[in-house]
């Protein structure tokens, strides 16, 4: 199991949502060939930007824990997909978006 975060630029404590369990090879058998950037804590896009916590969720954050990645996603940690919405995962993955 990998964890799904949807989440808003800037560095604010509630940038993201709560984590959404999703299996690792369901969400890799749709967006696997994204372009991804790996983070070992959690990454805060664009930190100085102030967002309002009723801005929209932007951004697409997967957290593979210790021993559960695979292939280019084997290290632990967080996989930050610029080019995904959380729009089009949400969509994809039958997956309710979170307000």
């Amino acid at each position: 199991m990998a964890t799904l975060f949807f989440a808003r630029e800037g560095s604010d404590l509630d940038r993201t949502t709560q984590g959404i369990q999703v299996t690792l090879s369901e969400f890799l058998k749709h967006f696997g060939d994204h372009a991804s950037k790996h983070f070992v804590d959690p990454p805060a896009v664009n930190p100085d930007k102030k967002r309002s916590r009723y801005s929209p969720y932007t951004l697409v954050v997967l957290e593979i824990a210790k021993d559960e990645g695979e292939g280019t996603y084997a290290k632990a940690g967080y996989y930050y997909f610029p080019g995904l919405s959380p729009q089009e995962c949400a969509a994809t993955l039958s997956i309710d978006m979170p307000n």
